[in-house]
């Protein structure tokens, strides 16, 4: 483990354009993600995002089953006190977008993020968080529905 922190840390990792104008939004924000907590903390370090971004970060330190079980996601929801229904997971993964499903949280899929092409087993796709801003900023300002 220490050697992958080591590897995080020694590489220059990429994120989706507009990361920081989705993390600008007046919402909750949770990380659930099936790395460990040392993981998340490198990556984060890496491209230079504070975990003070977030009001909540699921490990896989914290979770008994990792996805595509749910109970990442569940625990989220009910730390944040926020419905499957009004809430959105940003996934990239197969396992990741069964687990969001199972937990009845909308899926959105961000094809800069994955190697993979899930898009179709996503709710929604979008090229990037700078495509997806105005989509989600209108769902938040009148809830969730269809995709422009």
């Amino acid at each position: 483990m220490a050697r992958k922190g080591e590897f995080l840390r020694s590489q220059t990792l990429r994120t989706a354009r507009g990361i920081e104008r989705m993390l600008s939004l007046p919402v909750p924000r949770a990380i659930v993600s099936g790395s460990t907590r040392s993981e998340i903390t490198a990556m984060l370090e890496n491209v230079g995002i504070r975990e003070d971004r977030f009001d909540l970060i699921v490990s896989d330190d914290d979770c008994r089953r990792g996805k595509p079980d749910p109970e990442g996601f569940l625990r989220a929801l009910r730390h944040l006190d926020v419905g499957a229904g009004g809430s959105l997971v940003f996934e990239d993964s197969t396992p990741g977008i069964e687990a969001a499903r199972r937990a009845g949280i909308p899926v959105a899929f961000i094809a800069e993020l994955s190697s993979r092409d899930n898009a179709r087993l996503a709710d929604f796709s979008f090229e990037s968080f700078e495509e997806a801003y105005p989509w989600v900023k209108a769902r938040i300002a009148g809830g969730f529905g269809d995709v422009p």
